[in-house]
């Protein structure tokens, strides 16, 4: 409830100024029930605020999203750095009960397919993450290093390009039917969770990251 009632006040403050400049504005929540894989349950909650513009057919635009991505059992992160994912040296930092939460710049394309009927995707492209810190459970090629190791949610987010982005990451690709006052929206979501540990492990690395994808279902209303 707490953080619903956050995302409901930046809202109304990015509607009042920010998007000030669109021709049409909306508010958006939208749940993922369940992800797959991994064998773990885990669910993404995100409320946005959308100002939206036409460009040709479609439509374009800019959000302001808050989203949370929690777990009700134990996620493996792996290694997040580039450079070291490319050189093969990943290792696992097990967290139990995860939850990470971000508040990020978006981006919005919708494209009519009829007069009911949407295509659209979003994506964030940057903001911050915070959270809870998690005792996790690290496993790599120094003994010493391995066993329970603290971390805290990745605090910077950027989508700089496959592995090179950085901390928590929205992405929505879905199909739209057209009410009079509200939207209905399902399809599939992208959501990347990353930690940072308090201490250097091996390579030097902190960074761990989760990838979930997951069909979500979500409404939007206009403002």
């Amino acid at each position: 409830m707490k953080f619903i009632l956050t995302t409901l006040s930046i809202c109304l403050l990015w509607n009042s100024s920010a998007l000030g400049f669109f021709s049409e504005k909306e508010v958006t929540a939208s749940l993922s029930p369940s992800a797959f894989g991994g064998g773990a349950n885990r669910s993404a909650l995100s409320v946005a605020i959308w100002g939206l513009t036409t460009a040709g057919p479609a439509k374009i635009g800019l959000g302001a999203r808050m989203a949370s991505f929690y777990s009700f059992g134990k996620n493996s992160y792996t290694t997040a750095d580039a450079s070291l994912i490319s050189a093969g040296r990943v290792n696992t930092l097990e967290i139990n009960r995860a939850l990470t939460l971000s508040a990020n710049l978006a981006l919005i394309v919708l494209y009519p397919l009829s007069e009911k009927w949407d295509l659209g995707m979003n994506i964030d492209f940057v903001g911050l993450g915070f959270g809870s810190e998690r005792d996790g459970v690290y496993t790599g090629p120094t003994a010493s290093l391995n066993g329970t190791q603290k971390a805290s949610p990745s605090s910077f987010n950027a989508l700089l390009g496959g592995r090179t982005d950085r901390g928590q990451l929205d992405s929505e690709f879905f199909i739209a039917y057209r009410f009079e006052n509200f939207t209905l929206r399902t399809g599939w979501k992208h959501f990347v969770s990353e930690y940072t540990t308090t201490v250097s492990l091996d390579d030097g690395n902190q960074r761990f990251r989760k990838s979930s994808d997951s069909v979500f279902v979500a409404a939007a209303w206009k403002l």
